[in-house]
């Protein structure tokens, strides 16, 4: 691997510089700037200097995005799952129960393949509860919704434990 020098104060000041113009190309045409910055790390990783060339600040920015994101996605299919699991103890009886259980299904499928170790502090069960109660109807065919008990709300592990059966 090819070691570089350090950036001098001079390279960081120019990076601020071309921050602002940079981040508006990021806003413009996010493709082909990830493309050029690809590109261009590949070509670094490949021992050519082309440090300067790369949009430092923006790279960074974007990567903590993505990590957000696929948070924000997790906890998403979160929400679903326990609604629809809400639903289904709700009204146990409705022709939709069945399918309110295979939506759940499929969300717990979701979380498990994009759920990472690290997520796990950062997401806030009592919130999904939260949310997953908020979003849940207050009535169906005019029947209101049985009450569940906070204790038959599923834990995170649960989630992400493929049940038996």
């Amino acid at each position: 691997m090819t070691n570089f020098p350090a950036p001098t104060l001079i390279d960081l000041q120019q990076q601020l510089q071309g921050a602002a113009t940079a981040l508006g190309r990021v806003a413009t045409d996010i493709l082909r700037w990830s493309q050029r910055q690809a590109e261009l790390l590949r070509r670094l990783a490949a021992g050519e200097d082309v440090r300067a060339a790369v949009d430092w600040l923006s790279v960074a920015d974007e990567i903590e995005r993505l990590g957000t994101r696929r948070l924000h996605d997790v906890e998403n299919h979160l929400v679903h799952t326990v609604r629809f699991q809400l639903m289904a103890l709700s009204w146990p009886d409705s022709r939709e129960a069945s399918q309110w259980r295979s939506r759940a299904v499929a969300h717990r499928d979701e979380v498990a393949a994009r759920f990472t170790v690290s997520m796990r502090a950062r997401i806030d069960m009592a919130r999904i509860h939260s949310e997953a109660r908020a979003s849940v109807p207050k009535e169906h065919f005019s029947r209101p919704p049985r009450e569940i008990d906070d204790s038959q709300l599923p834990t995170l592990d649960e989630l992400l434990t493929e049940p038996e059966g």
